[in-house]
């Protein structure tokens, strides 16, 4: 009788386990979650759903994705880091098609070949960029050209981002970092296959973004527009945002599991629109790139928290040294 009892409890562990995994959890990853909570993050009881009526189909589903793996895991849908005020929410595990079709309107040669992506793990991503108060609260500093507490932090190069991220995680004890290219464009669909978050249709993209046609050439306090299914604000403008893997022009050898590139090279990859760009440069799969010493007066960027793992800059960056730039010259010529 114990013999058979021990037999039942043993399935119904591997049965519990199989259904976390399915939903994309790690089996551990509540003990995780709260374990994070101690140590700097509490939950923002007041966050809801945001309304998917007028977003691309698929959005539910997506968000759906998200509620369930609230469930299943035990963690917040949304969390504020108790050093800066910096909210996060949670962006479940799911599978994507990465990258642009080809008869997409304003696509560039290197948003494919498409291939589905599948991300296993659960994280959390700054519903929004990274403040100039933020910046301020962690750094000392803040390099911005426009100024603004609320404002989303600019002049920024993939060095001082990585090096904020380091500093915030010495600070909390937690390990924040950028998001990956892939994680990026997955967090900005959120169930969208089609060209923006919400439609193929560009005329709405004033309800979601800060860009060319209605920045009036500066940036905006961010969180004003509308989010996508996951909650997550500016994604598709305001200002362009930094990933950590390093550049290459085609998604060409890699896996399809958590794919991402090498931290080391001699670009590294920028996601979303800004408030100077286009709207064909706002697309979900657009894709930038810039050297990693440099800064756009419209480069900023958002952070996620790194529940398994760390991302750390490869160098020391030089952020204590002046921030980097680059010449009026070198900034008008990409504007445009």
């Amino acid at each position: 009788m114990k013999a058979f009892i021990s037999i039942v409890l043993a399935i119904v562990t591997l049965v519990g386990a199989f259904v976390l995994q399915g939903c994309g959890q790690d089996p551990t990853a509540k003990s995780t979650a709260q374990e994070h909570l101690r140590r700097g993050l509490s939950a923002v009881e007041s966050a809801s759903y945001p309304s998917v009526e007028g977003l691309a189909s698929g959005s539910k589903e997506a968000q759906d994705r998200q509620r369930q793996s609230v469930e299943a895991t035990g963690l917040p849908l949304e969390v504020n880091c108790q050093k800066t005020g910096m909210r996060l929410r949670l962006i479940p595990a799911g599978e994507f098609v990465m990258g642009s079709p080809g008869d997409e309107s304003g696509r560039f040669s290197n948003e494919g070949p498409q291939r589905t992506v599948r991300i296993t793990k659960p994280f959390y991503m700054g519903i929004h960029e990274v403040t100039q108060a933020q910046c301020q609260a962690v750094m000392g500093s803040n390099p911005s050209h426009l100024k603004g507490n609320d404002l989303p932090v600019e002049c920024v190069s993939w060095n001082d981002a990585m090096e904020f991220c380091r500093r915030l995680s010495e600070q909390t004890g937690l390990t924040f970092g950028l998001p990956t290219e892939a994680q990026w464009e997955y967090a900005c669909r959120a169930g969208a296959t089609t060209t923006y978050c919400f439609s193929g249709n560009a005329a709405q993209l004033k309800d979601y973004a800060w860009y060319l046609d209605d920045s009036g050439r500066k940036t905006h306090p961010v969180g004003q527009k509308r989010p996508n299914a996951f909650g997550l604000y500016d994604m598709h403008g305001n200002v362009l945002e930094w990933c950590l893997d390093s550049y290459k022009d085609r998604y060409t050898r890699l896996p399809n599991r958590d794919p991402q590139y090498e931290q080391q090279g001699a670009t590294h990859v920028l996601r979303g629109g800004s408030y100077d760009l286009t709207e064909g440069h706002c697309r979900s799969a657009y894709r930038d790139s810039q050297n990693p010493v440099v800064a756009y007066l419209s480069s900023g960027f958002r952070v996620v928290v790194v529940l398994q793992g760390k991302a750390k800059p490869d160098k020391q960056t030089s952020w204590d040294k002046g921030m980097s730039s680059i010449t009026q010259k070198s900034y008008e010529k990409r504007r445009i």
